[in-house]
């Protein structure tokens, strides 16, 4: 998908003003892989603090 500049410059500056350092990613599957085997994890949601969400922080 091609997008005009402007929007691809906007999308960058919003994935580095909410993005998520990809060792907390990284730690968070570990936490759910170690879980014993009578543990499942059926879903794991990952995203910025609800401080930073773009939904509550609409400057």
């Amino acid at each position: 998908m091609d997008m005009p500049p402007e929007v691809r410059e906007q999308v960058q500056r919003n994935m580095t003003d909410l993005g998520i350092d990809p060792d907390a990613v990284a730690r968070t599957i570990a936490v759910a892989i170690e879980q014993p085997r009578g543990v499942e994890i059926g879903e794991i949601v990952v995203r910025p603090p609800a401080r930073l969400s773009p939904i509550t922080h609409r400057g």
